[in-house]
């Protein structure tokens, strides 16, 4: 998981610049994500979103070889 492959877009399709920011300081190292995390494997963990967007679309599209498209979440 990793924040190059996260993307948030407003309400009417514009995607924001920047959503990494200050986000990298904002956890603990124990409560973040592993930077890889294989098929079939599980992890727990949080990710940082440093937007102004009050509403949007976060999108989760990360580099696949087998056809996955990725995730779009409403917020």
């Amino acid at each position: 998981m990793s924040e190059f492959y996260l993307a948030a877009f407003s309400a009417d399709g514009v995607r924001a610049n920047d959503i990494s920011g200050n986000a990298w300081s904002c956890l603990e190292s124990a409560d973040s994500l592993p930077s890889e995390i294989g098929p079939g494997q599980k992890a727990t963990g949080k990710i940082v979103i440093d937007t102004d967007l009050a509403s949007g679309v976060l999108v989760y599209q990360p580099m696949s070889w087998d056809g996955n498209l990725g995730w779009e979440w409403k917020f």
